[in-house]
């Protein structure tokens, strides 16, 4: 997500921004068993190693995979991204800050990636709630 911007969400609820569906998914070679079958970790190697991940959710084209990783208290979004044949490293993502905790990626229906993040707003210090931003490319 090179040259994006990051905004503080101000409309709203991120659950129904979240809840729309996808018309097309496209065909992703997916671990089987497939998650519909029976429980799985999901890219074991890569997802659910050694910390806690958790929260995730697929880009729009599917391509990329985001999720939550939980490190010494702190919360990071991490990606890995198709590249065929197989899922990337996850990296911890571009708009993450290491200062601040962000979790909880979701997208909305025209492609924003929303998250929570515990980073102030403009004038502030850490905040110890969190508001939900998002990213715009």
């Amino acid at each position: 997500m090179k040259g994006q911007t990051i905004h503080k969400f101000t409309g709203l609820a991120l659950m129904l921004a979240a809840s729309f569906g996808y018309h097309k998914r496209p065909e992703i070679p997916y671990p089987k068993p497939y998650p519909d079958s029976s429980a799985t970790r999901f890219l074991p190697g890569l997802v659910s190693v050694d910390g806690l991940d958790f929260n995730s959710a697929f880009s729009p084209d599917g391509q990329s995979f985001y999720f939550s990783r939980s490190q010494n208290g702190q919360w990071d979004i991490y990606v890995s991204h198709y590249t065929k044949p197989s899922w990337t490293t996850p990296v911890r993502a571009s708009f993450c800050d290491e200062k601040y905790s962000e979790a909880d990626p979701a997208f909305s229906p025209d492609g924003k990636l929303f998250f929570i993040s515990n980073r102030p707003r403009q004038g502030e210090t850490m905040r110890k709630d969190f508001d939900i931003w998002y990213v715009q490319e």
